[in-house]
Parts: structure tokens; sequence; C-alpha cells
């Protein structure tokens, strides 16, 4: 036969191409330049697989790993090239050198990239928000850590200590931002404890969210373009074709993503409050600043935006539906 590559100047591998004879081999011609174009066409092959075979060191010698590369490189041929006894073994012989020859460039010729792999396939909208719920997970828990360290602070005042510790000034003054706590004409302690109990609850729903998050094609939501929604008393956080990554000037970046994530399990640990439309009020909405203490409680918008500012050392994101680039 005649060889498209390199194996063509070697007359080694000519010779194996037509002759039973001059088969190659861990006891056939183990060692000589013939050895290192097998080796070399062996790696070309083991590079394009997926996942990608370990390549062999290139020398001249026909060792046991050459062997090994030699069974595997022709069990995955179509049909696998068998010898006479309808078996796959370690040699090089005339069907497996013609193979071999075609997985080197032509002379001259440069190795053709390799096809590029198929698109992944499109996460549904639940899967997406799953994978987003690593990032409010951290947010959540970072605000209930915050407000478990400003309580002990409150409840238990250090004469010797009065400067609060970088974290509790964080978490009070978000917790001013978001929860407007000045407001309150009671103690601080229970308005923060209620804080707490939602977000744990929340949290919960984050971490075993197979259980809460579903697919939503069909509601007027949906229709509306309603990314996440809680219908309520449901139970279920349902997310919408619309929650998808951003592109262009559609879908939502993953800050404001986590933000809907973390938002929407509040109307369930906090149902029914969280759904009253006098407590909803969009964080960036000129009334959300002006909100009582005891309807920010029972706010989503507080609980995401109160989070971020506090994982975020005191900068104050408000990532959520209102900045959809982010």
């Amino acid at each position: 036969m005649a060889f498209q590559s390199e194996f063509a100047d070697n007359r080694k591998l000519v010779d194996c191409a037509n002759k039973d004879s001059d088969h190659i081999g861990e006891r056939f011609a183990p060692r000589g330049p013939w050895v290192v174009l097998i080796k070399k066409a062996l790696n070309a092959w083991a590079a394009k697989q997926s996942p990608a075979v370990r390549q062999i060191p290139v020398s001249d010698l026909f060792g046991a790993d050459t062997g090994d590369l030699v069974a595997l490189y022709k069990s995955r041929q179509t049909p696998p090239l068998v010898n006479f006894a309808g078996k796959i073994d370690r040699v090089v012989g005339k069907k497996t050198v013609a193979a071999l020859d075609g997985e080197l460039p032509r002379r001259g010729g440069v190795v053709p990239p390799p096809p590029p792999p198929p698109p992944a396939p499109s996460l549904t909208m639940s899967a997406l928000a799953k994978r987003d719920a690593a990032t409010s997970i951290l947010w959540a828990r970072g605000a209930i850590s915050g407000l478990t360290d400003t309580r002990g602070f409150i409840a238990n005042p250090s004469p010797l200590a009065p400067i609060p510790p970088r974290l509790v000034a964080v978490t009070l003054e978000a917790l001013e931002t978001h929860f407007h706590i000045s407001t309150l004409s009671t103690s601080r302690i229970p308005f923060i404890d209620k804080i707490l109990e939602i977000y744990v609850k929340s949290l919960g729903i984050l971490v075993g969210n197979t259980a809460f998050f579903i697919d939503d094609t069909t509601s007027a939501e949906s229709a509306n373009g309603t990314p996440a929604h809680v219908p309520l008393a449901s139970g279920k956080v349902n997310f919408t074709p619309a929650f998808r990554e951003r592109s262009g000037t559609t879908g939502f970046g993953p800050g404001c993503r986590a933000a809907m994530v973390l938002h929407e399990p509040v109307h369930i640990a906090d149902h029914p409050a969280a759904s009253n439309g006098a407590n909803h009020i969009n964080e960036n909405a000129a009334a959300y600043a002006r909100q009582p203490a005891l309807n920010q409680l029972h706010n989503a918008h507080s609980y995401a935006s109160f989070a971020q500012q506090v994982f975020f050392n005191g900068n104050d994101t408000r990532f959520g539906i209102g900045k959809p680039e982010q």
C-alpha cells in the first residue's frame, strides 16, 4: 500500500504494510526509528480522544506501554482491528500500520485542528437556579454569621470593648439600610431573632433546593415574563424561561440571579407575610427607604440585599432584577 504520511519514508513500515512477516511488536523488531513513528501516530490519536487517552514517551523502543496503547487503539477502531484468530493483540501488522498512517498529517501538510466539541446542553431554568444557589447559600450564611455576632454584641455588651468588631459594625449598618432597625419601638433582640429565623429557614430551602425548585412554562407569571415566583401557599419556587443567563440585552447576570434565588425562598419561609404587597417593596424603589422596620421584616427584597451588604463587607451592591446585567 502507499502511505500518505511520513510512514512512507521508512522502509520497515513499508514492509510491515505489505508482508505479514514484517509485523512490529515487543518481540518483533522492537527497536528502531519505525517505533518512533508508530508512537507519534499513537499519541496523535490519543490526544484526539474524549476524554484524552494517556500518551506515551516517544523513543525507539517498543515496550509494554507501547503494546498497551496499540491494543487500546485496535480495540477502538470501527470495526476493531483483530488478528487472524479474531483477537485484539499488541502487534502492529498490515491493518494497524495502515490505520496509524491516517493519524499523522500528509507529508508537507499540517495537522488539521480537531473538530470543535459539541455544544453543552443548555440548563433548564431550575437547574440554572440550583447552580446559582451556591452563591446564594454563601450570602445567606454570611448574613446569619453577622446577625449572630451582632445579637451577642447587643445582648452582652462589654465595657472593655465598646467599639463593635468589623463584622458587627457592617451588620449594624446593613440592618439600618435594609431593615430600618432604628424605627423599632421595641427591643432589637427579638427583631434580630425573627430575621435569623427567616434566614435559617430560607437557607434550608436553598440547601435542599431539589425539593423546592421547579420549572414553570405554563403559568400567567411565565407568560408575563416573570423570571421566578412562588405561587401563594405552594411551597415551591417556580423558575420560568425568563430566568436565563445574560446574553446581549436579555437574561440576567450571575449576581442578579443569585439575588433572585435567595429572595424567592423567603416567600416560603415567611409565608404569608412576605407575599403581602404592603411589605414587598423593591430595593431600588424610593418607598424602600421609607418602610418601617416591621414591614421590612417581611420584605424578601430586604433579605437578598442585606445578605449581600454583609457578605461584601459593607458594600451595598443590591444585585437583583433591577440590575439584570450584574
